[in-house]
């Protein structure tokens, strides 16, 4: 943004450019023939000022070049494109002031104009060539030829760049230009941060312009990561197995003794990424959490910046503002009006969190005493629910034999009449239960337990009811699916992922307790640590939450998800939901169409489609162990040469007696019903050729895969 006060340097895109904050090379005036064409564009404009002559020159009819170009030669001469699509005052040259250019511009202008050509180029004329300066006017101008008069303007400016007499600085060179207008796919030119180090960069004095130059080169590598996850014709990885991967990375992944240069430090960035399973690819359907989130994304950069912990309001206030906002909102779409809780690293630590809490609340004395307090304990939860609820009963100590894993029915939900049961059969062994833990959307099969039927035995039994939705908790947010999750407002907890369906980057999970249990997170978990939690700081000490989590070091998950609300709101995280739901049932209708296909569940109430495809030579067997001996090969098969090919990738798993199916997640908004057909093509297709002898005429396995 232009700076609005005289008597300042330019600002690029932001950055203050100031001999303050820069420290580069000594500044260089302009020539006074340059400031002459300037001043008298300012004299003329009719906002009397360099800003607003632009603003005309952006508002003349674009098809009337040539009277553009006479009438507003100053712009012409100074590079600036005669069709602005962005701010004009992107570089505000102000010749009135101080008439100096700083060499920092000299750094970013092939960047900045090849990429955008919206600003004045006259200070890179100033410190260019004047051979130089006229590719870049003519560039910016995006004119075939110039006329004689504005080439000689130019011409005029010719001036050598300082050098003061130091060797080769981060960021010398010309690759920039170059490399800018390439675009995707273009090999960077690195060779200038050759015998570069860290040390040379921020803090270290004289640091912002290689840290600059730095940062702009890492930026341009993830730019680069999004266009080609974003791009179908390149693969979602490029498979090695780990011997192989760790030859091919030989050169960079050991840590040295000695520091490396920048250069080499870009180049493993740019391994890394190469070799990095692309999570965001519209054909990435491996795992509940894909997709990649732009704003999220940005949060995490932003995050990092700021590189706080949580512990304590002092030092994170506005995140821990935000913490408060964001709870609170959903804890609302929960149906409470107030409560608790706390974001967690992961689901299985808010499931741990909620176990840890529900015993603190009936027998508080195990926080002194430890499980020599404590009656032999028990805790329920269904045979789908995720594995975390027995670790969790492993790491409070209490043992993997307490937990009673409850009967489902044929779709997955939990059978509260059994439930029951094993209620009274763990009291007749002389066990207190003490803790019930219902799933919102299990991992393979999606299933929602029957929520409102579950508390009703938790109250009869005054156990702890907790609700483990960390995969389905964003239905909360659409109107047409929220009835999943009826009667998760009767929970005494609930663990929610929003990196799961709402797609926030990893990781991001949350631990949400009602009204009635304000307190329990602290009365559990507090240490008081007098070094930290000083009470008689001149804030309101309760915004200082850090001693309500098991750990002391928290990192700042709460900015991106905030963000990418905000970004969103609740009617955008509402119809990506939906989305995602109508593309399951898509897949659903594409399974039942085409031939080979059986479904391990019928109608899925999620984005969990589970499915076995038997290959031509199997479908005449006979139901029974041979067929599915048959049919378990084909899933993991098939799988190995989708990750060998790159094309997709797609879970398995058997489930019980059953063989292995594949588990497909439609969790990617990214994903098209055009992706769906592609899947289920290259299931066939890998099929045929590992089971049926048959050449993979598509040509799925050599690329991207056919075109769409």
């Amino acid at each position: 943004r232009t700076s609005r006060h005289p008597g300042r340097s330019p600002i690029i895109r932001g950055i203050p450019s100031t001999q303050n904050y820069f420290k580069l090379s000594e500044p260089t005036e302009a020539p006074k023939e340059m400031l002459s064409t300037l001043n008298s564009a300012k004299d003329n404009s009719p906002s009397n000022n360099i800003k607003g002559a632009a603003k005309a020159a952006a508002a003349a009819a674009a098809s009337n070049q040539q009277q553009q170009l006479r009438s507003n030669q100053w712009a012409k001469s100074a590079g600036l494109r005669g069709r602005l699509s962005l701010d004009p005052g992107l570089l505000d040259f102000r010749p009135g002031t101080d008439g100096r250019v700083l060499d920092t511009v000299r750094l970013l202008r092939g960047r900045l104009a090849a990429r955008h050509g919206d600003f004045l180029l006259a200070a890179a004329a100033a410190a260019g060539s004047a051979k130089e300066a006229e590719a870049m006017i003519k560039e910016a101008t995006a004119l075939e030829e110039l006329p004689a008069e504005t080439t000689a303007v130019a011409a005029s400016a010719e001036v050598s760049a300082p050098t003061s007499g130091r060797g080769k600085k981060i960021g010398d060179g010309d690759g920039e230009e170059k490399r800018a207008e390439k675009g995707p796919g273009f090999e960077p030119d690195w060779s200038r941060f050759e015998g570069a180090f860290s040390k040379e960069m921020l803090p270290a004095e004289q640091g912002y312009e290689g840290t600059v130059s730095f940062i702009t080169e890492v930026v341009d590598l993830l730019l680069e990561y999004l266009h080609r996850i974003n791009d179908r014709s390149n693969k979602v990885l490029d498979f090695h197995h780990p011997h192989q991967l760790r030859e091919a990375l030989s050169h960079c992944l050991e840590i040295p003794v000695e520091p490396r240069d920048l250069e080499q430090i870009l180049s493993d960035c740019k391994e890394t990424l190469k070799y990095a399973v692309k999570t965001g690819h519209p054909r990435f359907f491996n795992q509940l959490s894909s997709g990649l989130d732009v704003i999220a994304m940005a949060g995490e950069w932003l995050t990092a910046a700021t590189n706080t912990n949580m512990f304590t309001y002092e030092i994170a206030p506005v995140f821990v503002l935000m913490e408060e906002v964001t709870l609170q909102k959903m804890r609302e779409h929960i149906g409470w009006e107030s409560g608790d809780g706390i974001l967690a690293p992961g689901g299985s630590i808010s499931n741990l969190y909620a176990a840890m809490v529900a015993r603190y609340n009936r027998f508080p004395e195990v926080k002194m005493r430890g499980m020599r307090a404590v009656p032999e304990l028990a805790m329920f939860t269904s045979k789908d629910a995720h594995y975390s609820v027995k670790k969790s009963a492993a790491i409070l100590g209490m043992g993997m034999d307490s937990v009673y894993l409850v009967d489902t029915d044929n779709r997955g939900k939990m059978l509260p009449e059994h439930l029951e049961q094993l209620i009274g059969l763990a009291r007749s062994r002389g066990q207190e239960p003490f803790f019930v833990s219902a799933t919102g959307g299990t991992t393979v099969l999606g299933a929602f337990d029957p929520l409102d039927a579950i508390a009703d035995v938790c109250e009869r039994h005054g156990l702890w009811f907790h609700v483990d939705t960390a995969w389905g908790g964003g239905v909360l947010l659409s109107q047409r699916h929220r009835h999943l999750l009826a009667g998760v407002q009767r929970a005494d907890s609930v663990t929610w992922n929003p990196h799961k369906l709402m797609g926030v980057t990893l990781q991001c999970s949350v631990i949400l307790l009602p009204e009635r249990h304000i307190g329990l997170l602290q009365g559990c978990n507090g240490m008081q640590a007098d070094y930290l939690f000083q009470q008689d700081k001149q804030y309101d000490v309760s915004y200082d939450t850090g001693d309500k989590s098991i750990q002391c070091g928290r990192r700042n998950d709460i900015f991106k998800l905030w963000l990418s609300w905000r970004a969103k709101g609740d009617e955008g995280y509402g119809e990506q939901v939906d989305y995602l739901i109508d593309l399951a049932n898509y897949l659903c209708q594409q399974l039942k169409k085409r031939p080979g296909y059986e479904m391990v569940m019928e109608k899925p109430d999620f984005v969990n489609v589970c499915f076995w495809y038997v290959p031509e030579k199997f479908r005449s067997m006979k139901p029974g162990p041979e067929r599915d001996s048959a049919i378990n090969e084909v899933a993991p098969k098939v799988k190995a040469l989708m990750m060998e090919s790159g094309t997709t990738m797609v879970g398995y798993q058997p489930l019980g007696n059953l063989p292995n199916f594949f588990r497909m997640i439609v969790s990617n908004p990214a994903a098209t019903e055009a992706d769906i057909d592609f899947l289920l093509d290259c299931i066939e297709k890998y099929s045929a050729e590992i089971f049926d002898d048959q050449p993979d005429e598509a040509g799925i396995g050599g690329g991207g895969g056919p075109a769409q």
